[in-house]
Protein backbone atom coordinates (compact mmCIF):
# COMPACT_ATOMS: atom_id res chain seq x y z
CA UNK A 1 0.00 0.00 0.00
CA UNK A 2 1.04 3.66 -0.60
CA UNK A 3 2.38 6.31 1.74
CA UNK A 4 -0.79 8.14 0.41
CA UNK A 5 -3.11 5.08 0.29
CA UNK A 6 -2.03 4.26 4.12
CA UNK A 7 -2.27 8.11 5.25
CA UNK A 8 -6.11 7.83 3.82
CA UNK A 9 -6.62 4.64 5.86
CA UNK A 10 -5.66 6.02 8.62
CA UNK A 11 -7.77 9.56 8.76
CA UNK A 12 -10.60 7.09 7.72
CA UNK A 13 -9.73 5.26 10.83
CA UNK A 14 -9.11 7.58 12.96
CA UNK A 15 -12.59 9.86 12.15
CA UNK A 16 -14.67 6.45 12.69
CA UNK A 17 -12.72 5.78 15.83
CA UNK A 18 -13.29 9.36 16.95
CA UNK A 19 -16.58 9.46 16.33
CA UNK A 20 -17.87 5.53 17.79
CA UNK A 21 -16.04 6.37 21.01
CA UNK A 22 -18.21 10.19 21.32
CA UNK A 23 -21.70 7.76 20.22
CA UNK A 24 -20.58 5.14 22.82
CA UNK A 25 -20.25 7.88 25.08
CA UNK A 26 -23.67 9.13 24.59
CA UNK A 27 -25.10 5.92 24.71
CA UNK A 28 -23.24 5.29 28.37
CA UNK A 29 -24.44 8.68 28.91
CA UNK A 30 -27.90 7.94 28.50
CA UNK A 31 -28.00 4.42 30.13
CA UNK A 32 -26.81 6.32 33.23
CA UNK A 33 -29.29 8.80 33.14
CA UNK A 34 -31.77 5.23 33.47
CA UNK A 35 -29.82 3.94 35.70
CA UNK A 36 -30.13 6.12 38.12
CA UNK A 37 -33.36 7.23 37.39
CA UNK A 38 -35.29 3.55 37.36
CA UNK A 39 -32.27 1.11 38.89
CA UNK A 40 -33.00 -2.52 38.13
CA UNK A 41 -36.82 -2.15 38.50
CA UNK A 42 -39.45 -3.21 36.16
CA UNK A 43 -39.06 0.12 33.95
CA UNK A 44 -35.32 -1.04 32.91
CA UNK A 45 -36.42 -4.78 32.23
CA UNK A 46 -39.53 -3.11 30.13
CA UNK A 47 -37.05 -1.02 28.30
CA UNK A 48 -34.47 -3.95 27.43
CA UNK A 49 -36.88 -6.34 26.45
CA UNK A 50 -38.65 -3.62 24.14
CA UNK A 51 -35.43 -2.71 22.63
CA UNK A 52 -34.19 -5.96 21.69
CA UNK A 53 -36.16 -6.97 18.66
CA UNK A 54 -35.65 -3.45 17.24
CA UNK A 55 -31.93 -4.07 17.77
CA UNK A 56 -31.87 -7.36 16.20
CA UNK A 57 -33.63 -6.02 13.16
CA UNK A 58 -30.73 -3.19 12.87
CA UNK A 59 -28.17 -5.52 13.43
CA UNK A 60 -29.55 -8.03 10.37
CA UNK A 61 -29.86 -4.82 8.24
CA UNK A 62 -26.15 -4.59 8.77
CA UNK A 63 -24.91 -7.56 9.06
CA UNK A 64 -26.80 -8.19 5.35
CA UNK A 65 -25.55 -5.13 3.80
CA UNK A 66 -22.26 -4.02 5.46
CA UNK A 67 -20.38 -6.52 3.23
CA UNK A 68 -22.64 -6.96 0.13
CA UNK A 69 -23.89 -3.42 -1.07
CA UNK A 70 -20.77 -1.43 -0.99
CA UNK A 71 -19.15 -3.88 -3.80
CA UNK A 72 -22.08 -3.65 -5.91
CA UNK A 73 -23.05 -0.18 -5.92
CA UNK A 74 -19.09 0.54 -6.76
CA UNK A 75 -19.09 -1.68 -9.43
CA UNK A 76 -22.17 -0.23 -11.37
CA UNK A 77 -21.19 2.94 -10.56
CA UNK A 78 -17.38 2.64 -12.73
CA UNK A 79 -20.00 1.63 -15.08
CA UNK A 80 -22.89 3.95 -15.28
CA UNK A 81 -22.81 6.39 -12.79
CA UNK A 82 -26.77 7.25 -13.36
CA UNK A 83 -27.47 3.44 -13.17
CA UNK A 84 -25.53 3.36 -9.80
CA UNK A 85 -27.64 5.85 -8.41
CA UNK A 86 -31.04 4.17 -9.33
CA UNK A 87 -29.83 1.10 -7.83
CA UNK A 88 -29.45 2.92 -4.75
CA UNK A 89 -32.56 4.81 -5.16
CA UNK A 90 -34.59 1.43 -5.49
CA UNK A 91 -32.86 -0.23 -2.82
CA UNK A 92 -33.30 2.31 -0.20
CA UNK A 93 -36.98 2.56 -1.59
CA UNK A 94 -37.49 -1.09 -0.80
CA UNK A 95 -35.99 -1.17 2.18
CA UNK A 96 -37.61 1.94 3.78
CA UNK A 97 -41.40 0.29 2.46
CA UNK A 98 -40.36 -3.44 4.35
CA UNK A 99 -39.10 -1.42 7.38
CA UNK A 100 -42.64 0.67 7.45
CA UNK A 101 -44.62 -3.04 6.99
CA UNK A 102 -42.86 -4.55 9.98
CA UNK A 103 -43.45 -1.43 11.91
CA UNK A 104 -47.12 -1.34 11.67
CA UNK A 105 -47.48 -5.47 11.93
CA UNK A 106 -45.39 -5.20 15.28
CA UNK A 107 -47.29 -2.01 16.62
CA UNK A 108 -50.59 -4.31 15.50
CA UNK A 109 -49.13 -7.76 17.36
CA UNK A 110 -47.18 -5.84 20.04
CA UNK A 111 -48.39 -6.84 23.03
CA UNK A 112 -48.92 -10.63 21.61
CA UNK A 113 -44.97 -10.40 20.82
CA UNK A 114 -43.59 -9.31 24.31
CA UNK A 115 -45.87 -11.15 26.29
CA UNK A 116 -44.84 -14.21 23.46
CA UNK A 117 -40.90 -13.71 24.16
CA UNK A 118 -41.38 -12.78 27.79
CA UNK A 119 -43.94 -15.27 29.42
CA UNK A 120 -42.41 -14.10 33.11
CA UNK A 121 -43.02 -10.85 33.09
CA UNK A 122 -46.15 -9.44 34.70
CA UNK A 123 -48.94 -7.99 33.06
CA UNK A 124 -47.74 -4.42 34.13
CA UNK A 125 -44.34 -4.73 33.00
CA UNK A 126 -45.54 -6.22 29.56
CA UNK A 127 -47.49 -3.28 29.04
CA UNK A 128 -45.02 -0.97 29.54
CA UNK A 129 -42.86 -2.97 27.27
CA UNK A 130 -45.36 -3.24 24.58
CA UNK A 131 -45.97 1.01 24.85
CA UNK A 132 -42.42 1.10 24.19
CA UNK A 133 -41.58 -1.71 21.43
CA UNK A 134 -43.83 0.03 19.21
CA UNK A 135 -42.23 3.58 19.19
CA UNK A 136 -38.94 1.26 18.70
CA UNK A 137 -40.25 0.01 15.67
CA UNK A 138 -41.42 3.47 14.13
CA UNK A 139 -37.52 4.64 14.94
CA UNK A 140 -36.14 1.82 13.47
CA UNK A 141 -37.85 2.71 9.95
CA UNK A 142 -35.42 5.96 9.70
CA UNK A 143 -32.45 4.12 11.65
CA UNK A 144 -32.47 0.85 9.32
CA UNK A 145 -32.80 2.85 6.28
CA UNK A 146 -30.11 4.90 7.69
CA UNK A 147 -27.40 2.01 7.33
CA UNK A 148 -27.60 1.69 3.49
CA UNK A 149 -27.75 5.46 3.66
CA UNK A 150 -23.99 5.30 5.52
CA UNK A 151 -22.56 2.59 3.10
CA UNK A 152 -23.12 5.13 0.22
CA UNK A 153 -21.37 7.64 2.59
CA UNK A 154 -18.79 5.09 2.72
CA UNK A 155 -18.38 3.79 -0.64
CA UNK A 156 -17.76 7.25 -1.63
CA UNK A 157 -14.11 7.52 0.91
CA UNK A 158 -16.86 10.03 3.38
CA UNK A 159 -16.47 8.69 6.69
CA UNK A 160 -17.38 12.31 8.42
CA UNK A 161 -21.10 13.10 8.40
CA UNK A 162 -21.96 9.78 8.47
CA UNK A 163 -20.46 10.02 11.77
CA UNK A 164 -21.64 12.81 12.60
CA UNK A 165 -25.53 11.58 12.19
CA UNK A 166 -24.73 8.90 14.43
CA UNK A 167 -23.27 11.51 16.83
CA UNK A 168 -26.46 13.67 16.76
CA UNK A 169 -28.70 10.65 16.70
CA UNK A 170 -27.37 9.52 20.57
CA UNK A 171 -27.04 13.39 21.50
CA UNK A 172 -30.38 13.68 20.46
CA UNK A 173 -31.58 10.99 22.48
CA UNK A 174 -29.90 11.73 25.55
CA UNK A 175 -31.14 15.22 25.53
CA UNK A 176 -34.36 13.62 25.56
CA UNK A 177 -33.63 11.52 28.41
CA UNK A 178 -32.25 14.29 30.59
CA UNK A 179 -34.91 16.48 30.36
CA UNK A 180 -38.07 14.74 29.74
CA UNK A 181 -37.43 11.26 32.33
CA UNK A 182 -39.79 13.17 34.65
CA UNK A 183 -42.76 14.03 32.64
CA UNK A 184 -42.40 10.90 30.71
CA UNK A 185 -40.91 8.15 32.60
CA UNK A 186 -39.39 5.33 30.53
CA UNK A 187 -40.80 6.25 27.53
CA UNK A 188 -38.30 9.23 27.65
CA UNK A 189 -35.63 6.85 25.95
CA UNK A 190 -38.12 5.67 23.09
CA UNK A 191 -39.15 9.08 22.01
CA UNK A 192 -35.60 10.33 22.35
CA UNK A 193 -34.73 7.45 19.90
CA UNK A 194 -37.69 8.04 17.75
CA UNK A 195 -36.58 11.49 17.18
CA UNK A 196 -32.69 10.87 16.86
CA UNK A 197 -33.42 8.24 14.11
CA UNK A 198 -35.46 11.11 12.24
CA UNK A 199 -32.62 13.39 12.46
CA UNK A 200 -29.99 10.77 11.23
CA UNK A 201 -32.26 9.92 8.15
CA UNK A 202 -32.61 13.87 7.17
CA UNK A 203 -28.78 14.18 7.23
CA UNK A 204 -28.06 11.22 5.73
CA UNK A 205 -30.59 11.59 3.07
CA UNK A 206 -28.94 14.49 1.71
CA UNK A 207 -26.85 12.47 -0.57
CA UNK A 208 -29.47 11.86 -2.82
CA UNK A 209 -31.59 15.38 -2.72
CA UNK A 210 -28.20 17.38 -2.57
CA UNK A 211 -27.54 16.27 -6.05
CA UNK A 212 -30.64 14.88 -7.24
CA UNK A 213 -29.70 11.40 -7.90
CA UNK A 214 -33.01 9.75 -6.01
CA UNK A 215 -36.14 8.80 -7.61
CA UNK A 216 -39.19 7.08 -6.45
CA UNK A 217 -38.45 3.54 -8.77
CA UNK A 218 -38.84 0.74 -7.53
CA UNK A 219 -37.60 -2.28 -10.30
CA UNK A 220 -36.28 -5.38 -8.46
CA UNK A 221 -35.43 -6.96 -11.82
CA UNK A 222 -32.54 -5.26 -12.62
CA UNK A 223 -29.40 -7.22 -12.62
CA UNK A 224 -27.42 -5.16 -9.84
CA UNK A 225 -30.51 -6.15 -7.50
CA UNK A 226 -30.56 -9.19 -8.61
CA UNK A 227 -26.70 -9.96 -7.82
CA UNK A 228 -27.10 -7.87 -4.62
CA UNK A 229 -30.13 -10.59 -3.84
CA UNK A 230 -27.96 -13.42 -3.53
CA UNK A 231 -24.64 -12.21 -2.06
CA UNK A 232 -27.36 -11.28 0.26
CA UNK A 233 -29.51 -13.96 1.49
CA UNK A 234 -27.44 -15.81 3.39
CA UNK A 235 -26.24 -13.36 5.38
CA UNK A 236 -29.73 -12.49 5.97
CA UNK A 237 -31.13 -15.72 6.78
CA UNK A 238 -28.19 -16.43 8.88
CA UNK A 239 -28.27 -12.93 10.95
CA UNK A 240 -31.72 -14.21 11.59
CA UNK A 241 -30.61 -16.90 13.59
CA UNK A 242 -27.86 -15.33 15.25
CA UNK A 243 -28.61 -12.02 15.54
CA UNK A 244 -31.55 -13.57 17.92
CA UNK A 245 -29.54 -14.85 20.67
CA UNK A 246 -30.90 -12.05 22.53
CA UNK A 247 -34.72 -13.05 21.99
CA UNK A 248 -33.56 -16.49 23.77
CA UNK A 249 -31.64 -14.57 26.52
CA UNK A 250 -35.11 -12.26 27.37
CA UNK A 251 -36.79 -15.35 26.98
CA UNK A 252 -34.73 -17.61 29.54
CA UNK A 253 -34.29 -13.87 31.68
CA UNK A 254 -38.04 -13.47 31.96
CA UNK A 255 -38.64 -16.67 33.86
CA UNK A 256 -36.17 -15.91 36.59
CA UNK A 257 -35.93 -13.06 39.33
CA UNK A 258 -37.22 -9.73 38.67
CA UNK A 259 -33.86 -7.46 37.42
CA UNK A 260 -32.26 -10.72 35.39
CA UNK A 261 -33.30 -8.81 32.09
CA UNK A 262 -31.37 -5.81 33.63
CA UNK A 263 -28.56 -7.18 34.37
CA UNK A 264 -28.09 -8.44 31.32
CA UNK A 265 -28.69 -6.13 29.69
CA UNK A 266 -26.14 -3.66 31.50
CA UNK A 267 -23.67 -6.15 31.43
CA UNK A 268 -23.92 -6.74 27.53
CA UNK A 269 -24.02 -2.90 27.01
CA UNK A 270 -20.50 -2.11 28.51
CA UNK A 271 -19.04 -5.30 26.62
CA UNK A 272 -20.67 -3.93 23.10
CA UNK A 273 -19.45 -0.77 23.95
CA UNK A 274 -15.81 -2.41 24.20
CA UNK A 275 -16.11 -4.18 21.35
CA UNK A 276 -16.91 -1.30 19.52
CA UNK A 277 -14.37 0.66 20.13
CA UNK A 278 -11.53 -1.86 20.74
CA UNK A 279 -12.45 -3.55 16.53
CA UNK A 280 -14.76 -1.55 14.86
CA UNK A 281 -12.54 1.00 13.14
CA UNK A 282 -9.91 -1.18 12.63
CA UNK A 283 -11.64 -3.72 10.85
CA UNK A 284 -13.75 -1.16 8.66
CA UNK A 285 -10.42 -0.03 7.08
CA UNK A 286 -8.80 -3.62 7.24
CA UNK A 287 -11.39 -4.89 4.89
CA UNK A 288 -11.03 -3.35 1.64
CA UNK A 289 -7.53 -4.14 1.68
CA UNK A 290 -8.60 -8.21 2.33
CA UNK A 291 -10.72 -7.57 -0.61
CA UNK A 292 -8.53 -6.61 -2.74
CA UNK A 293 -6.06 -9.22 -1.97
CA UNK A 294 -9.00 -12.13 -1.91
CA UNK A 295 -9.35 -10.50 -5.59
CA UNK A 296 -5.78 -10.49 -6.55
CA UNK A 297 -6.40 -14.06 -5.50
CA UNK A 298 -2.92 -13.17 -3.49
CA UNK A 299 -3.51 -15.90 -0.95
CA UNK A 300 -0.18 -14.62 0.66
CA UNK A 301 -0.77 -11.12 0.96
CA UNK A 302 -4.32 -12.50 2.52
CA UNK A 303 -2.48 -15.26 5.15
CA UNK A 304 -0.01 -12.00 6.13
CA UNK A 305 -2.87 -9.04 6.73
CA UNK A 306 -4.86 -11.62 8.65
CA UNK A 307 -2.15 -12.72 10.93
CA UNK A 308 -1.24 -8.72 11.67
CA UNK A 309 -4.45 -8.23 12.60
CA UNK A 310 -5.05 -10.77 14.95
CA UNK A 311 -1.90 -10.11 16.80
CA UNK A 312 -2.77 -6.47 16.84
CA UNK A 313 -6.05 -7.36 18.30
CA UNK A 314 -4.66 -10.11 21.23
CA UNK A 315 -2.18 -7.68 22.29
CA UNK A 316 -4.81 -5.27 22.81
CA UNK A 317 -7.75 -7.48 23.96
CA UNK A 318 -5.52 -9.05 26.77
CA UNK A 319 -4.79 -6.20 29.07
CA UNK A 320 -8.38 -5.23 28.74
CA UNK A 321 -10.17 -8.38 29.36
CA UNK A 322 -7.50 -8.10 32.38
CA UNK A 323 -8.53 -4.96 33.41
CA UNK A 324 -12.57 -5.76 33.40
CA UNK A 325 -11.74 -9.57 35.51
CA UNK A 326 -9.87 -7.30 38.20
CA UNK A 327 -12.00 -3.78 38.32
CA UNK A 328 -15.36 -5.22 37.28
CA UNK A 329 -17.15 -4.01 39.68
CA UNK A 330 -15.47 -0.93 40.42
CA UNK A 331 -16.57 -0.35 36.61
CA UNK A 332 -19.78 -0.75 37.03
CA UNK A 333 -19.83 1.28 40.13
CA UNK A 334 -18.12 4.27 38.36
CA UNK A 335 -20.53 3.96 35.57
CA UNK A 336 -24.07 3.00 37.02
CA UNK A 337 -24.16 2.89 40.95
CA UNK A 338 -26.24 5.74 41.54
CA UNK A 339 -29.97 6.61 42.57
CA UNK A 340 -31.84 3.40 42.22
CA UNK A 341 -28.94 1.65 40.82
CA UNK A 342 -27.71 -0.29 44.33
CA UNK A 343 -24.86 -2.11 45.29
CA UNK A 344 -26.29 -5.46 44.92
CA UNK A 345 -27.01 -4.44 41.57
CA UNK A 346 -23.62 -3.38 40.84
CA UNK A 347 -22.38 -6.93 42.10
CA UNK A 348 -24.65 -8.89 39.98
CA UNK A 349 -23.67 -6.75 36.57
CA UNK A 350 -19.84 -7.55 37.65
CA UNK A 351 -20.68 -11.43 38.38
CA UNK A 352 -22.04 -11.30 34.58
CA UNK A 353 -19.54 -9.31 33.05
CA UNK A 354 -17.17 -12.09 34.25
CA UNK A 355 -19.69 -14.53 32.85
CA UNK A 356 -19.27 -12.47 29.16
CA UNK A 357 -15.44 -13.01 29.60
CA UNK A 358 -14.90 -15.42 27.17
CA UNK A 359 -17.55 -14.18 24.87
CA UNK A 360 -16.00 -10.44 24.80
CA UNK A 361 -12.48 -11.73 23.93
CA UNK A 362 -13.05 -14.18 20.97
CA UNK A 363 -15.69 -11.37 19.84
CA UNK A 364 -13.05 -8.74 19.68
CA UNK A 365 -10.45 -11.07 18.06
CA UNK A 366 -13.30 -12.44 15.47
CA UNK A 367 -13.97 -10.13 12.95
CA UNK A 368 -10.46 -10.14 10.73
CA UNK A 369 -11.14 -14.14 10.27
CA UNK A 370 -14.78 -13.41 9.40
CA UNK A 371 -13.87 -10.89 7.30
CA UNK A 372 -11.30 -13.40 5.52
CA UNK A 373 -14.44 -15.04 4.69
CA UNK A 374 -16.67 -12.28 3.01
CA UNK A 375 -13.17 -11.43 1.02
CA UNK A 376 -13.52 -14.78 -0.11
CA UNK A 377 -17.39 -14.37 -0.85
CA UNK A 378 -18.04 -17.24 1.44
CA UNK A 379 -21.33 -15.51 2.48
CA UNK A 380 -23.20 -18.84 2.73
CA UNK A 381 -20.61 -20.48 5.36
CA UNK A 382 -20.62 -17.29 7.43
CA UNK A 383 -24.21 -18.00 7.45
CA UNK A 384 -24.20 -21.74 8.31
CA UNK A 385 -21.54 -21.05 11.17
CA UNK A 386 -23.48 -18.36 12.62
CA UNK A 387 -27.03 -20.68 12.13
CA UNK A 388 -24.64 -23.43 14.21
CA UNK A 389 -23.78 -21.33 16.75
CA UNK A 390 -26.97 -19.95 17.44
CA UNK A 391 -28.53 -23.64 17.90
CA UNK A 392 -25.56 -24.09 20.03
CA UNK A 393 -26.34 -21.15 22.28
CA UNK A 394 -29.79 -22.18 22.68
CA UNK A 395 -29.03 -25.54 23.58
CA UNK A 396 -26.34 -24.17 25.88
CA UNK A 397 -28.48 -21.44 27.59
CA UNK A 398 -31.45 -23.79 28.50
CA UNK A 399 -28.72 -25.99 30.17
CA UNK A 400 -27.04 -23.34 32.16
CA UNK A 401 -29.59 -20.94 32.77
CA UNK A 402 -31.61 -23.95 35.20
CA UNK A 403 -28.44 -24.32 37.35
CA UNK A 404 -26.77 -20.30 37.33
CA UNK A 405 -29.73 -18.22 36.26
CA UNK A 406 -28.90 -15.79 34.50
CA UNK A 407 -25.36 -15.99 35.05
CA UNK A 408 -25.29 -19.33 33.00
CA UNK A 409 -27.22 -17.21 30.14
CA UNK A 410 -24.38 -15.49 29.71
CA UNK A 411 -21.71 -18.32 29.91
CA UNK A 412 -23.50 -19.84 27.34
CA UNK A 413 -22.61 -16.82 25.01
CA UNK A 414 -18.67 -17.09 25.98
CA UNK A 415 -19.25 -20.88 25.59
CA UNK A 416 -20.63 -20.87 22.15
CA UNK A 417 -18.41 -18.37 20.77
CA UNK A 418 -15.10 -20.12 22.11
CA UNK A 419 -16.69 -23.19 19.83
CA UNK A 420 -17.20 -21.11 16.99
CA UNK A 421 -13.50 -19.67 17.18
CA UNK A 422 -12.58 -23.28 16.40
CA UNK A 423 -14.87 -23.64 13.69
CA UNK A 424 -13.58 -20.46 12.03
CA UNK A 425 -9.90 -21.30 12.12
CA UNK A 426 -10.46 -24.74 10.95
CA UNK A 427 -12.40 -23.29 8.21
CA UNK A 428 -9.28 -20.34 7.74
CA UNK A 429 -7.01 -23.58 7.39
CA UNK A 430 -9.30 -24.61 4.37
CA UNK A 431 -9.46 -22.12 2.44
CA UNK A 432 -6.28 -20.32 2.98
CA UNK A 433 -4.16 -23.19 3.87
CA UNK A 434 -4.00 -21.94 7.75
CA UNK A 435 -2.74 -19.46 9.44
CA UNK A 436 1.34 -18.64 10.68
CA UNK A 437 0.72 -20.49 14.09
CA UNK A 438 3.33 -20.69 16.16
CA UNK A 439 3.84 -16.86 15.44
CA UNK A 440 0.13 -16.26 16.80
CA UNK A 441 0.90 -18.41 19.79
CA UNK A 442 3.86 -17.02 20.88
CA UNK A 443 2.10 -12.84 20.75
CA UNK A 444 -0.65 -14.82 23.09
CA UNK A 445 2.09 -15.95 25.19
CA UNK A 446 3.60 -12.71 25.40
CA UNK A 447 0.30 -10.55 25.76
CA UNK A 448 -0.74 -12.75 28.74
CA UNK A 449 2.95 -12.61 30.51
CA UNK A 450 2.61 -9.14 30.09
CA UNK A 451 -0.69 -8.69 31.21
CA UNK A 452 -0.18 -10.90 34.30
CA UNK A 453 2.65 -8.78 35.14
CA UNK A 454 0.19 -6.02 34.83
CA UNK A 455 -2.42 -7.58 37.28
CA UNK A 456 0.37 -8.45 40.14
CA UNK A 457 1.55 -4.70 39.91
CA UNK A 458 -1.64 -3.28 39.93
CA UNK A 459 -3.13 -5.53 43.12
CA UNK A 460 -0.09 -4.35 44.91
CA UNK A 461 -0.78 -1.17 44.70
CA UNK A 462 -4.46 -1.05 45.27
CA UNK A 463 -4.86 -0.67 48.87
CA UNK A 464 -2.58 2.32 48.56
CA UNK A 465 -3.91 3.67 45.64
CA UNK A 466 -7.52 3.06 47.00
CA UNK A 467 -6.79 4.81 50.03
CA UNK A 468 -5.03 7.53 48.61
CA UNK A 469 -8.11 8.95 45.54
CA UNK A 470 -11.58 8.97 45.34
CA UNK A 471 -13.41 6.38 43.52
CA UNK A 472 -13.17 7.62 39.60
CA UNK A 473 -9.73 8.67 40.14
CA UNK A 474 -8.52 5.47 41.94
CA UNK A 475 -9.64 3.44 38.60
CA UNK A 476 -8.55 6.05 36.47
CA UNK A 477 -4.93 5.83 37.90
CA UNK A 478 -5.01 2.15 38.18
CA UNK A 479 -6.10 1.50 34.30
CA UNK A 480 -3.35 3.96 33.67
CA UNK A 481 -1.11 1.68 35.86
CA UNK A 482 -1.95 -1.31 34.29
CA UNK A 483 -1.82 -0.29 31.14
CA UNK A 484 2.21 1.15 31.01
CA UNK A 485 3.23 -1.53 33.33
CA UNK A 486 1.66 -3.89 30.20
CA UNK A 487 3.90 -2.04 27.47
CA UNK A 488 7.03 -2.18 29.65
CA UNK A 489 6.65 -5.81 30.19
CA UNK A 490 5.60 -6.52 25.99
CA UNK A 491 9.46 -4.37 25.83
CA UNK A 492 10.67 -6.09 27.71
CA UNK A 493 9.99 -9.95 26.72
CA UNK A 494 10.93 -8.00 22.88
CA UNK A 495 7.43 -8.66 21.35
CA UNK A 496 8.09 -7.73 17.84
CA UNK A 497 3.97 -6.84 17.55
CA UNK A 498 4.73 -3.71 18.78
CA UNK A 499 6.08 -2.13 15.59
CA UNK A 500 2.24 -3.55 14.05
CA UNK A 501 0.24 -0.92 16.28
CA UNK A 502 -1.27 1.51 13.37
CA UNK A 503 0.65 4.49 14.00
CA UNK A 504 0.95 5.16 10.06
CA UNK A 505 -1.06 1.93 9.22
CA UNK A 506 1.83 0.70 7.57
CA UNK A 507 1.13 -3.04 8.91
CA UNK A 508 -1.59 -3.31 6.23
CA UNK A 509 1.28 -4.26 4.27
CA UNK A 510 1.84 -2.99 0.34
CA UNK A 511 -0.43 -3.64 -2.77
CA UNK A 512 0.53 -6.26 -5.22
CA UNK A 513 0.46 -6.07 -8.72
Amino acid sequence: MSTSASKTVLRSSLVLSFFMLLAGLLSYLTLVVLAFSFGTRQEMDAFFAASTIPQILSSVISAALSSTFIPVFIEARQKDERNAWKVASISANGLFILLCFLAIAGFLFSRSIITGLNPGFSQETSTASADLFRIFLFSQIFSGTSILLTSLFYAQHRFFQPSVALGLNNLMTLLFVVFLKKDLGIKSIALGTLLGSLTQFVLLGQIFTREKRFSLTIDFKKKELMKLARLMWPLLVGAIFYKTNALVERFLASRLTEGSVSYLGYANTIITALLIMLTQGLSTALFPKMSEYAAQNDVKGLKEILSKALRVLIMITVPVAFFLALAKFELVSLIFERGNFTRPATIAVGKTLIAYLGFFVVAAILPPLVNTLYSLQETLIVAAVGIFGFLLYVFIAIILSGHFGYLGIAAASSVQYLISLFVYLALIKIKIDGLDIPVIRRCLLKSLLAGGFAVLLCLASDRWVKASMSPPLYLIILALLGAISYVLALIVLKTDELKLIPLNFSFLGKSRP
